[in-house]
């Protein structure tokens, strides 16, 4: 979940190319966007190309780690329905 007010800190620090109070920012979270930042952020002043495989990794990495509950939340949602059918328990 990306913390509240997290964009709007961030963004005047890149405007302002303010690379270590980004990174202390993205450190501070676990979000998926935050993770994604700090690969980005470890390749500040590098090239654009540098920067964007970085973030790209990092992404890559975010996903697979999303991509792993997948299995067991689309096994709930094909089975809810299912249990509907059945009627409501007994009391």
């Amino acid at each position: 979940m990306l913390p509240p007010h997290f964009l709007s800190v961030l963004e005047p620090y890149l405007r302002e190319r303010k690379w270590v109070e980004a990174r202390r920012l993205a450190d501070g979270s676990e979000s998926a966007i935050a993770q994604v930042l700090r690969g980005g952020l470890r390749r500040a002043g590098d090239s654009r190309a540098a920067i964007r495989e970085s973030m790209e990794e990092a992404g890559r990495r975010v996903a697979d780690h999303l991509n792993r509950y997948l299995g067991g939340i689309s096994a709930i949602v094909s089975v809810a329905p299912l249990l509907g059918l059945l009627g409501p328990s007994p009391a």
